[in-house]
């Protein structure tokens, strides 16, 4: 059994990081019109009416509100996956075709440690060790002290996943996930090295699998299943690509000033996680009333006869 968890020294993954710093639903900066009418009536030598200082209030709170926002849907969600992990030893399975996509990245780490050594004309060694601050943690799959930096690989599932991130900006969540391994290595670069390698033969037979199994069930015809599978090999193997083809790198300067923001909200998640491993101690929970009592409100179906087409039985 898992040692009991202290929910008040929780951790963030550096992969989590991004999911901290999502806004909740409705929580916004007041617009150009309102900032306009606040700085004049704060600038005004006018006595203010109790609407102009209830707007005054409002408006003051609804800043203090965006900057220190409570926990978002997304970031609870987030924090739900991590107390999965952290007391039922269990992650959160991926959804379709993510479980290949998933596997191949993680089982070719040191392959594509060891095509990057080649590229770089440097002896690079995985890293196997996580490490951690007093809020997050994480693992570098490269640790380049010598030239100050990390690098992370990220290996493409196949040729259109790796021309699709070659031309789409980085994503919010391996921007933050870098800046947290800059922050537990104390580099000052990180690299996000995107490389396209052959596709293991267990993954390879899995997708032929999948292939058989739309022609038996009809989404394809013979035609098209004779054709993808007599493609499927050459569509996943890159070994006739030359390397220049098969990688490219994003570079990611550190920015010390966004971490008193993220740890604070990991303050925040610390306080949530403590409160809500408290209410899971009662298995027997009370449903308030209030919200079911008029199932009309927000429930209006369109009036139309289509609304009506299966409501015989």
């Amino acid at each position: 059994m898992k040692k009991k968890t202290d929910f008040s020294q929780f951790k963030v993954w550096c992969s989590e990081i991004h999911s901290l710093l999502s806004k909740p639903i409705g929580v916004t900066l007041p617009n150009k019109t309102d900032r306009k009418k606040y700085e004049r009536l704060l600038n005004s030598p006018d006595e203010k009416d109790e609407k102009d200082l209830y707007f005054i209030r409002d408006f003051d709170y609804r800043v203090a509100l965006y900057n220190d926002s409570p926990l978002s849907k997304a970031t609870i969600t987030a924090l739900l996956r991590q107390y999965g992990w952290a007391v039922y030893n269990k992650k959160a399975a991926p959804k379709g075709d993510a479980l290949s996509f998933l596997k191949k990245g993680s089982d070719m780490e040191q392959e594509a440690v060891d095509l990057l050594s080649k590229i770089d004309k440097e002896k690079y060694t995985l890293c196997s060790e996580k490490i951690e601050n007093d809020y997050i943690v994480g693992r570098c799959d490269i640790l380049c002290l010598a030239k100050d930096k990390i690098i992370d690989t990220k290996v493409s599932w196949n040729v259109p996943a790796f021309l699709k991130s070659r031309t789409s900006p980085m994503s919010a969540k391996y921007w933050y996930q870098m800046q947290g391994y800059m922050e537990l290595y104390n580099v000052s670069e990180a690299e996000v090295a995107f490389v396209l390698l052959n596709t293991p033969p267990e993954l390879i037979e899995r997708e032929k699998v999948k292939l058989l199994n739309k022609f038996m069930i009809g989404e394809i015809d013979r035609d098209k299943y004779e054709i993808d599978m007599g493609n499927i090999e050459s569509s996943f193997t890159y070994s006739n690509i030359p390397i220049k083809k098969r990688y490219f790198k994003l570079k990611v300067k550190r920015e010390p000033q966004i971490w008193d923001k993220i740890y604070k909200k990991v303050d925040k998640a610390r306080v949530w996680m403590q409160e809500f491993e408290w209410e899971l101690k009662s298995n027997i929970l009370f449903v308030p009333s209030g919200k079911y009592l008029d199932p009309e409100k927000d429930n209006i179906e369109p009036d139309t006869e289509k609304s009506f087409e299966n409501d015989t039985r």
